[in-house]
């Protein structure tokens, strides 16, 4: 699905990053405690080389006296037992590429549910681009 959507998620029962966190930021918001959605490439853990096979996604919750804290659900659904370091910390297993939902990057067309991978438009339209293939290595002094 791909698309972050709350209503899918709460109806099907089960999602992946993107709808977990959709989930999450609307709960969080119908309380009053600001969310921030946040997407971009996992690194494997324990790893020093390797391609990316995918985008992940997280939040940020801002808590007052606190400030922003990170939040990954889905990955503390899938390894229940790091679950506490899922929330109000991350490991540096990931890279920002881009934050919030329903972006204008300055396009013609309607604004991206979220910005991962590279976009064009020609004529105003989207025109479908190849996934790149992101590769990455560690680099030692």
């Amino acid at each position: 699905r791909d698309r972050g959507d709350t209503e899918w998620a709460c109806s099907a029962r089960y999602g992946n990053c993107t709808d977990f966190h959709a989930l999450l930021s609307s709960l969080a918001r119908a309380e009053g405690i600001p969310a921030r959605f946040a997407i971009g490439l996992p690194i494997p853990e324990g790893a020093s080389a390797g391609e990316v096979g995918g985008y992940h996604c997280w939040l940020s919750l801002y808590l007052d006296g606190e400030g922003w804290l990170p939040v990954d659900a889905s990955e503390a659904w899938k390894y229940p037992e790091r679950r506490d370091a899922l929330f109000g910390t991350l490991e540096p297993d990931r890279i920002a590429l881009s934050v919030g939902r329903d972006l204008d990057l300055g396009q013609e067309g309607e604004a991206l549910n979220f910005f991962v991978w590279p976009y064009l438009e020609v004529d105003g339209l989207p025109v479908g681009l190849p996934k790149p293939t992101v590769s990455w290595r560690e680099i030692t002094p």
